[in-house]
């Protein structure tokens, strides 16, 4: 019977070894649409965009686990902010909130100027990965900030167009969807994000039979960013 006896103690040694092992789990977070404070109708559009490029964002950290605003119920963490126009500056209030409770564990805010927008969303970045803290593991910080290259448009006017075609599609009116999405990706080829959003849009008109807008002529090259 020593063997069996053994054995029993054998698997729970390695049982316990194997608990002990365990990684903690990730924190997980969510991206809820920033408010539109500036009272201009025309800025709504960049509530939507700014939550779906920041989601992708923080999406490239190794500490946390990602959730989609659809599936986001319990998470332990929501980012969420808004968007307040103090001319002729642009400026982006940033707020890490618990989900429990609601209550702020940090915030912080960002200026820019509209007509530089690529540099005013590298700020706004940067300022994340600050209010996320110690959320993050070593290296997260960087991965986030090098996300921005594919993850944000050039120009602000950009910027609009791609929150409207998420609003479109987030009202199952994918034909206009496409059609803003397609306008997005001809104006900035290195916006690796509206490219996947606009393919999407497309695959599930292909689905439910609906009509593929042709698409414009890209108006530009890549930008160099």
């Amino acid at each position: 019977m020593r063997p069996v006896v053994t054995s029993v103690f054998l698997g729970i040694a390695v049982l316990a070894s194997a608990v002990r092992a365990a990684p903690p789990e990730r924190p997980t977070i969510t991206v809820a649409p920033f408010a539109n404070e500036t009272n201009k109708a025309a800025l709504a559009p960049l509530s939507p965009a700014l939550a779906d490029m920041l989601l992708n964002d923080i999406a490239a950290a190794t500490n946390l686990l990602v959730m989609a605003p659809g599936q986001a119920d319990g998470a332990a963490y929501v980012l969420t902010g808004a968007v307040r126009s103090v001319a002729p500056e642009l400026r982006i209030d940033v707020r890490l909130v618990r989900g429990g409770d609601h209550s702020v564990v940090r915030q912080a805010s960002v200026a820019g100027r509209p007509d530089r927008f690529f540099t005013l969303q590298t700020a706004l970045v940067a300022t994340v990965v600050d209010v996320l803290g110690d959320l993050l593991a070593a290296g997260d910080g960087d991965r986030i900030k090098q996300a921005v290259r594919g993850n944000h448009p050039d120009s602000f006017a950009t910027a609009l167009t791609y929150g409207k075609g998420l609003h479109a599609r987030d009202a199952s009116d994918l034909e206009t969807a496409a059609r803003d999405l397609q306008r997005v990706v001809a104006a900035d080829p290195a916006f690796t994000l509206a490219k996947s959003r606009c393919n999407d849009v497309i695959t599930a008109l292909f689905r439910t039979g609906g009509r593929v807008p042709v698409p414009p002529r890209t108006t530009r090259r890549a930008p160099k960013r």
